[in-house]
């Protein structure tokens, strides 16, 4: 399955956001992707750099799933499903907790 969108958090365990955002923007399969950035991190300059980085959308935490969702469908259009790519095969994630997750990936049906 091809990625439609990346969403990505900022603070991530073993790198940032950021770091990763910008080889995802380096690499060649990566450079259209959309991305949006959920953190929890406010500061005009977070943002700023986010969106120089190549980020199509930052949104900051606390936010409303009904929120995120529009934010999703207006880059990838109606009708998309949120998919959390990294769980294992026998596990199940729902919406909620893909829309959550430190990096999920949307794709469509």
């Amino acid at each position: 399955d091809a990625v439609d969108l990346v969403l990505l958090d900022v603070m991530l365990p073993y790198t940032d956001g950021f770091e990763l955002l910008a080889k995802l923007r380096a690499h060649e399969a990566w450079k259209n992707v959309p991305v949006i950035i959920l953190t929890s991190r406010t500061r005009e300059h977070d943002a700023v750099r986010a969106l120089s980085l190549g980020a199509d959308d930052y949104l900051t935490k606390p936010f409303s799933p009904a929120e995120l969702v529009a934010r999703i469908r207006r880059r990838i259009g109606p009708g998309s499903e949120v998919t959390d790519h990294r769980r294992s095969a026998g596990s199940s994630a729902s919406a909620h907790s893909a829309a959550y997750s430190p990096a999920a990936a949307v794709t469509r049906p």
